[in-house]
């Protein structure tokens, strides 16, 4: 990808960290992030996932059952975001 490089000052890096940092609280305070969201969260990562597939697919193993997972890989997912609803739908939340 040809995307610019941009310097941000340091001033806006900290105001930045601010914002997320503030949201990041609202919205786990709130209960609006999923619990098995792991994406984008202090403390979390994709081995938190691969971690509870691999003891799902073990479980159901010991059961003598079977376990179907679905991968979706969507690739430049956000560049398509109806930017105007998300705002809409962002400003609606308690």
């Amino acid at each position: 990808s040809y995307r610019p490089v941009s310097l941000t000052s340091c001033l806006g890096k900290t105001l930045e960290r601010i914002l997320s940092n503030r949201l990041h609280w609202y919205l786990e305070a709130k209960g609006l992030i999923n619990v098995s969201q792991a994406g984008f969260r202090k403390g979390c990562s994709t081995t938190d996932h691969i971690a509870q597939l691999d003891s799902d697919i073990k479980l159901s193993f010991n059961m003598k059952q079977c376990t179907v997972a679905t991968f979706l890989y969507i690739k430049k997912a956000y560049d398509t975001v109806w930017v105007q609803g998300l705002i809409y739908k962002m400003a609606k939340i308690e």
